[in-house]
């Protein structure tokens, strides 16, 4: 229309939206660019499952294809600080029930919720969530600032921290130190470590290290 216009390469629209009719959508490079960077949008390329393509030049250790995502807690214009807890970037998912779409599970990457935003510091998480019968989302798996993994937990305190209950299908090998290693351990009731000092397993009872055989 006599609204649209082309001005110093840039392509300006009155319009909210930009109808893919047919075909493959929008191709910019694609996977023949010579710049080495190509982006495919389709919107009828259902049996490839395909909806979008990135591609670009593998030219050393540190080139891959990535979506970055800049948040702040003002505008775009004056960004401000961001602050504890806040979602940066997520991939939220929606099936169909039949009458509309529902939330069926999330990846989000966010401001760690027990971190401060300082100068040059951003401390991150990222929590991954599915949603179960009952329709209620859990918040099943996080790993914090300090790259702690936790399990129905937003918090995990340790490497490791299980909300429930555990199972482990083959072997287990618990931590294997020696007395001196033991020794500079912070015990906590329920602690159970093998001694290869003296070849026994301990566990921590009653504030104190005893052998379990």
């Amino acid at each position: 229309g006599a609204s649209d216009r082309i001005t110093n390469s840039v392509l300006d629209f009155d319009g909210s939206v930009i109808n893919l009719l047919s075909g493959n959508g929008i191709q910019i490079g694609t996977n023949s660019s010579v710049q080495g960077v190509g982006l495919e949008i389709f919107n009828t390329d259902h049996t490839a499952r395909n909806a979008l393509r990135l591609y670009s030049d593998d030219g050393n250790a540190n080139t891959f294809n990535s979506i970055e995502s800049y948040v702040s807690r003002g505008s775009i214009v004056t960004p401000t600080v961001n602050a504890a807890d806040d979602s940066l970037f997520g991939y939220i998912h929606y099936g169909h029930d039949g009458t509309g779409y529902i939330q069926s599970s999330f990846i989000v990457a966010g401001v760690d919720s027990q971190a401060t935003v300082s100068t040059g510091v951003v401390p991150g998480n990222i929590t991954m969530g599915t949603t179960p019968d009952n329709g209620v989302t859990n918040y099943t798996v996080t790993i914090n600032k300090d790259g702690n993994l936790g399990i129905n937990t937003l918090t995990p305190s340790k490497k490791l921290v299980v909300n429930g209950n555990a199972q482990v299908v083959n072997e287990l090998l618990l931590g294997n130190m020696d007395q001196t290693a033991i020794n500079g351990l912070t015990g906590a009731n329920g602690m159970i470590v093998y001694n290869t000092s003296t070849n026994k397993f301990q566990g921590y009872e009653n504030g104190a290290w005893a052998n379990l055989i």
